[in-house]
């Protein structure tokens, strides 16, 4: 975030179509939550805490909202089972972004009419 940021200025003083990083995610425990905490201090450090947004344990609505605001939606687990936040993204027009692996790979991107599902 920080790198877009330097290299296209433009993006942070645009207003409500600015660029934004929304975390969206689920804290289960107290390591999850130190995670978050660690991100946040991260954000801070490297003074991008104003264009980065956590929003933790948000019920399905609430998240739904934020898909439907979205242009890309990142999921970061490797070797996921499956990935239903994947779909979740390609259900709402969110383009996704995910690590090749996993249900995301194996499940997810597959051949469809003979031409690929995402690369």
């Amino acid at each position: 975030m920080r790198q877009l940021l330097e290299k296209y200025p433009e993006y942070k003083s645009n207003g409500d179509k600015g660029v934004r990083l929304v975390l969206v995610g689920g804290s289960r425990n107290t390591e999850d939550a130190a995670r978050v905490n660690g991100l946040r201090a991260l954000a801070e450090q490297l003074e991008i805490d104003s264009y980065v947004e956590f929003i933790v344990n948000a019920s399905y609505p609430e998240m739904l909202g934020w898909l439907s605001q979205s242009s890309v939606g990142l999921s970061t687990m490797v070797d996921e089972h499956f990935g239903i936040n994947v779909v979740e993204f390609m259900a709402a027009g969110v383009i996704p972004v995910t690590h090749a692996s996993g249900g995301p790979l194996n499940d997810i991107v597959v051949p469809f009419n003979g031409r690929p599902t995402g690369q």
